[in-house]
């Protein structure tokens, strides 16, 4: 179909057969469609300046980027006489070669300054793990094992005090075994049936004997 002849529409069709009474959709093959108005490839968007429009060097329109929209032109603010340096990609320099080359080398000695702190604090981290390490061995050899009882060892402790047991359990039943004696009337160390003391008392005159058995008592 035939392209509109009206201003900002040059980029739609009449297509009788998909809509007799409208325009078509805007073709953007070759032109973009922006704000509702057909833009021509490579027409610059228009900006103030004063009480006029220009074209703004840095949008334009490109379909094979973008059909919708203005896209930003490379370089466009880059002067004719530039210095070597960083530029946005629209030419708008962000620093100098040469200033880019001082904080270059500053950063360098920025950072040969942080190596060498980081092996100093590396060397002063593997003197004290090496002192740590003294230290530990002086006091783990200056812990000894709690002496015991007398200088005696466990076991040896532990037989004593059986022994001393023993003898004390034994000891405490045979005083038991006198004691039940002497309460029932039949001492242990008691003299024997036909054992006789004889004698004169203490404050009588003569000869006194002790120890006389029965059979020798009416022997001069």
């Amino acid at each position: 179909g035939a392209a509109s002849p009206y201003s900002d529409f040059e980029c739609t069709r009449c297509d009788a057969a998909a809509d007799p009474v409208r325009w078509s959709p805007p073709v953007t093959s070759n032109a973009c469609f922006i704000g509702g108005k057909c833009v021509a490839s490579g027409a610059h968007a228009q900006v103030r300046s004063g009480r006029s429009y220009v074209d703004d060097p840095c949008l334009r329109c490109d379909p094979s980027a973008n059909s919708s929209i203005y896209s930003p032109v490379a370089g466009c603010e880059l002067p004719e006489n530039f210095r070597a340096g960083c530029y946005t990609d629209s030419g708008s320099e962000v620093i100098s070669l040469a200033a880019m080359r001082a904080e270059n080398d500053t950063n360098h000695m920025t950072i040969a300054s942080v190596q060498t702190h980081n092996t100093r604090l590396s060397s002063e981290v593997e003197s004290l793990n090496r002192q740590n390490t003294v230290l530990q061995t002086q006091l783990n050899s200056s812990v000894t094992p709690p002496a015991s009882c007398g200088g005696l060892n466990d076991d040896l402790a532990i037989a004593l005090i059986v022994v001393v047991s023993v003898m004390f359990v034994i000891t405490s039943s045979t005083l038991a075994i006198f004691i039940h004696k002497e309460r029932k009337g039949s001492p242990v160390f008691a003299p024997p049936a036909n054992y006789v003391v004889t004698g004169m008392p203490c404050a009588g005159a003569g000869a006194e004997t002790y120890g006389t058995s029965a059979s020798s008592a009416g022997k001069p």
